[in-house]
């Protein structure tokens, strides 16, 4: 069994895989478009800009992967009770924070905590709750 957390948004898919893809340094693979389904008679009609939104985009993160894909309908856009936990090296979740907090609200800044030595928390601009750590063998 494995788990995938799955990230919605409504219209700016694109723009959170180009930020994630930044973010953690990987790139996203196997983008579908809503113009790529096949012809639906249960499919709403799409408008031209929604016929390019994405409708399945994975992120690979080491052996992890994170799904994203375009909502038809606003769906919570407060935010979410969700949040998304990364662990790596200090390198890693430093240049991860960096590249999310940009537009987003910094919760808790990077520093070092009894459980990490390297742990900081965040909303980026799409209200996705992150809280990226340093691996625990990275301890002195």
């Amino acid at each position: 069994m494995k788990v995938r957390p799955y990230i919605y948004f409504y219209g700016e898919c694109e723009e959170a895989v180009n930020l994630y893809s930044k973010a953690f340094k990987t790139k996203a693979k196997n983008i579908m478009r809503f113009s790529d389904i096949p012809p639906n008679s249960n499919m709403p009609p799409l408008s031209e800009e929604q016929k390019n939104w994405i409708i399945q985009a994975t992120i690979q993160l080491g052996d992890n992967l994170i799904r994203l894909s375009d909502s038809l309908e606003k769906i919570n856009k407060d935010g979410s009770l969700v949040c998304i936990c990364v662990e790596g090296s200090i390198d890693e979740i430093q240049h991860a924070f960096s590249t999310l907090k940009e537009g987003g609200e910094v919760l808790t800044p990077l520093a070092r905590t009894f459980f990490s030595t390297c742990y900081g928390s965040l909303i980026d601009k799409f209200k996705v709750h992150w809280e990226l750590s340093a691996d625990v063998q990275e301890q002195d």
